[in-house]
């Protein structure tokens, strides 16, 4: 009598299970090897992360904490409004007259820049010890290079402008400027 994976045959078996109980003996070997495979796989690919990769990751990451520092330093170009970029001295009235949006559908409130009024109040109050308020319109370019028309209201303090109420915020392409 011979045994193959559970399955013992007699001489009178049928050649048909000799052959699957062979099949299924191959199958277990070829798991247990695939197995062994994969644990050996895991082992290296771990060793090779705890020796190699990890200096990497720390030398990334200094980089990035001196990189920041670097970038701190560096003034930004942010926008900010110049004398030649004046229009006209106007009084809040006469900017609330102008910026009244009329909403035909009623959506938007009858009110000085619409739903930005309370943004517009809290400018206003901000700056109600003095100064004058000037309209002011000016092309910017972003770090990126970008045009923009930028426009809006300015708080203009012992002739310098400080702080600045934005209207309109438009990207312009590089024709229509030209």
């Amino acid at each position: 009598m011979r045994c193959f994976s559970n399955v013992c045959l007699t001489k009178s078996s049928h050649w048909l299970s000799i052959r699957l109980s062979a099949v299924d003996s191959t199958f277990h070997d070829n798991n247990e090897i695939f197995s062994r495979i994969i644990d050996t796989l895991s082992i290296i690919v771990s060793f090779v992360f705890v020796v190699f990769l990890w200096p990497i990751g720390f030398y990334v990451w200094v980089n990035d904490l001196f990189q920041d520092k670097k970038r701190a330093l560096v003034k930004k170009h942010e926008f900010a409004v110049n004398r030649e970029h004046l229009q006209e001295r106007l009084t809040v009235q006469e900017v609330e007259m102008r910026e009244v949006v009329t909403d035909p559908l009623k959506a938007v409130p009858e009110l000085p820049f619409g739903h930005l009024n309370a943004a517009w109040q809290a400018f206003i109050n901000a700056h109600a010890d003095g100064g004058e308020l000037w309209s002011f319109s000016a092309w910017w370019q972003t770090t990126w290079g970008q045009k923009e028309l930028r426009s809006g209201y300015v708080v203009v303090k012992d002739g310098k402008p400080s702080e600045y109420f934005l209207t309109v915020w438009k990207d312009i392409q590089d024709e229509a400027q030209d």
